[in-house]
This record gives structure tokens, sequence and C-alpha cells, in this order.
């Protein structure tokens, strides 16, 4: 019995430790496969770092155009730009940030003082480095020395003042002496090697106003980014002369429906105004007799039993005869419907029309009122900052967007700003054409 119980025992310590056992080499294992890829992320980084810090130099190289104590600050996004380097990405394929990556210069007397930051990812590093400027002064040449004289042969003896002989020895002495040391004085002189200076001109870009529009060219820039945006919709004006046939024997309300014939159904909003008589304006009864954009559901339109405008406009209620109000438009199948509601009070003496059609005679209600409709087949969607391009339109939707937007740009040249340099290109410059050997 004891025995079993001690074979029991030792069977569970042993599965205790083959678990142990297989954890442990687990935990081995992710330990190993985080420092390959640290090590792997560590390795990318300084070679992203590495390539950042030597596109800066070849833009300064390119760029010798500081000033003393003149500070400038250059983006990855920059450089890229300026085609001094290629995209950057860390390990996981995500893009180094392109601002908040920078290079920061600082031209001293003798020295550039250089700040590096790149930030790909969680990883961020700052490099600071000084680097001396390279005068490339030309060396002054070293004076000529006078070439040594040969010594003078001894002299023999000479008769003592022979006449003529004083003034041959003078000037052959003189002569040799003088032509050597001109001579070998001449020759040494060196000339200082001069330069090629190409003149530049400052070039800004006059940039438009982005837009939600897709343009192309070589002078577009575009960008991916929240912008505010809206859509800006065309507004449509419209008029209404509604004039409905009522008998002498009238009721003291009514209530017209009618259907408006020429708003479409793809309309974004209707809107309709407080309706007004028609009063002594001529035109208004006409242009009910000629105008057909609105017709009476339930009722018989003057235009249906009146030819005659006189008449028309002899037999309508005048404006304190009666009173309506307009109910909100409603889309109803292919077509908007407007219900009007009127009150009857007549106290003119009114003349009323007899209807041969209707067989009986009759009085008008003349009733006029504007509106509008936005159809959607005219909004235009766009960022909000050009709202001002679109001045006869209504605003719908306005909404932060994380879209794409476009502008152009001129290339201007600041003529103010000229500058110097043997570099055969300089950032924000273009050559004039104009050079010269300095």
């Amino acid at each position: 019995m004891y025995d079993d119980g001690e074979r029991r025992f030792n069977l569970t310590g042993a599965s205790i430790k083959i678990v142990i056992f297989v954890v442990l080499i687990v935990l081995a294992i992710l330990i190993l496969v985080l420092t390959v890829r640290k090590e792997k992320s560590k390795s990318n980084f300084e070679d992203n770092l590495n390539k950042f810090k030597e596109a800066s130099l070849n833009y300064i190289e390119d760029n010798n155009f500081f000033e003393d104590e003149e500070t400038k600050k250059i983006t990855l996004d920059d450089l890229i730009e300026a085609k001094k380097i290629d995209t950057l990405k860390n390990s996981e394929g995500e893009k180094c940030d392109g601002v908040q990556s920078y290079t920061e210069i600082t031209k001293k007397t003798d020295s550039y003082e250089i700040v590096f930051r790149l930030i790909c990812g969680d990883e961020n590093k700052v490099v600071k480095n000084t680097i001396d400027i390279d005068d490339d002064e030309v060396e002054e040449p070293e004076e000529p020395t006078e070439p040594e004289q040969p010594e003078e042969p001894d002299k023999p003896d000479e008769p003592e003042n022979p006449s003529g002989n004083t003034g041959g020895s003078t000037g052959g002495s003189t002569g040799g002496s003088t032509g050597g040391s001109t001579g070998g004085s001449t020759g040494g002189t060196t000339t200082p090697t001069k330069k090629l200076y190409y003149e530049y001109v400052k070039v800004n870009k006059s940039y438009s106003k982005w837009q939600l529009k897709a343009v192309s060219g070589s002078n577009v820039e575009k960008k991916t980014d929240y912008f505010m945006t809206s859509n800006f919709c065309k507004t449509i004006n419209v008029s209404y002369y509604f004039a409905a046939a009522i008998p002498t024997n009238y009721a003291s309300t009514y209530i017209f429906n009618t259907k408006i014939l020429d708003v479409p159904t793809s309309t974004k909003q209707f809107v309709a105004s407080s309706p007004n008589a028609f009063g002594d304006d001529f035109n208004k009864y006409t242009y009910h007799m000629t105008k057909k954009n609105l017709q009476i559901i339930n009722g018989t339109s003057a235009s249906q039993v009146v030819s005659s405008v006189y008449d028309f406009k002899n037999a309508s209620l005048s404006l304190g005869d009666y009173a309506c109000i307009i109910d909100l438009p409603k889309l109803s199948g292919s077509n908007y419907t407007l219900t009007l509601r009127c009150a009857i009070d007549k106290k003119s003496n009114v003349k009323p029309y007899y209807s041969s059609k209707l067989g009986k005679n009759v009085y008008f209600i003349p009733i006029y009122f504007k509106g509008f409709y936005v159809d959607n087949n005219t909004c235009i969607k766009d960022l909000n900052e050009n709202s001002s391009n679109y001045s006869a339109y209504r605003i719908y939707d306005t909404k932060s967007e994380y879209v794409t937007a476009y502008r152009t740009y001129t290339l201007v040249r600041d003529y103010s700003n000229i500058k110097w340099s043997t570099a055969t290109s300089m950032d924000g410059y273009e050559r004039t054409g104009n050079s010269e050997y300095r």
C-alpha cells in the first residue's frame, strides 16, 4: 500500500517538472524572438538615421549660402521633395514622421552646428554634430628671392686709368646685374586660381486654396488630412400664381390641394413663402393664364373658366375679402404637393363672372407666392474654405472628414533677393544664367 502511494507521488512530481521545463523553454524562445526583433528594429533605425544625416549633409554641401549666425530647419519631407532621400520606413513598414523629423543647421564663423532629430514610430533620437567649414582660400604665392650672383673672378692687373675703360666696365656690370635680377623676379610670380560663380534669384511659391477636385500637373501638391467639408447646392427660385373659382354662394373656408409641376424629385429641399393677393398688378393675372407650373387637384382654376385677363381681374376678390395660409410642401409620388387654407369674408363690390362652362356666376381667389428648391444634382462637395466660390449656393452636410485635397502653385521670382554661389544648384533659388569668375 505504501509502495503504490510513493509511486503516485513520484509520477505527480515528474509531471510538474516536465510542465516547468516546457514553460521555461517557451519563455526562452519568446525572449530570443523579442531580442532579435528589437535588434533588427534598432539596426533599421540606425540605418535610417545614417541615411537622414547623409542627406542633410548633402543638402548643406549643395546650399552653401548660409549667413553667419543664421539657423535653418529642414524637415524630412523637405529632403524627400528635394530628392535628397527616399521615404524612410521602420522595421514595421511605417513611414518615419516627415514633419517632426528634421535637421536644424546653425552657421557659425568657422563651423556648422547641426542637430539631427529622427522619429520613426516609437523610436526617437536626437544627435548633435559640429562640422568645420573649409574656407578653400587660395594660398598666397611666396615672395620671389634674388638669384645668387656668381663669384667674380680675380681681376687682372689693369693699367692705371686707361682712357675709355671706366665707362665700359661700369655699363657691363650694371646691365648684367640689373637684367638678371629683374628676370628672376618676374619669372617667380604666380596667378591665384579663380572660381566660377553662378547668379541665383530667390523663387517663392504662390499657392491656390486647397480643394477636393483632383487636378494633375507638375505644379500640384496634395495632402491627406482632416478638413471641414460641405455640400454646396445651387438654389433655384420659383414663383406661383394660383387662382381658384368659387360660387357666389361661397363657403366661409376652403381647402385647396395643389400639385407643383416644376420641382424635380431629386430636390434636396423645397420651401414656399407666405401667400399674397394679386392686388392691382395686371401682370400677375396674365402669368396665371400663361404659366402652367401649378395644378389645383380639388377645385377649378380660373384659367379653366375665363379666357379674358380683364374679366378675370374684374371678378377677383379684393385684398380684404379673403386670407390664406400654406402648409409645408410634401413629396407625393413624383411631385410635391401644397395645401392652401383660405377664409372668405367678402366686403368689396366685386362683380361675379358668369362661366358658361360651369353654368353659373363665380368669383376668383387669386394667390401669389414664391419659393425655392435645391436640386441634389447641382450639389458640389468641397472644402469650407472655398465657400466664397459658391455665393449662389446653399450649404448642407457640413462635417470634418479625412480626405485628400489638392492645390496648385505658381513660381514667383524675387529679384530683390539675389545670391552668388559656386554651387551648381541652390534650394529655393534658380539660376539666372549669369556667371563670372572670381
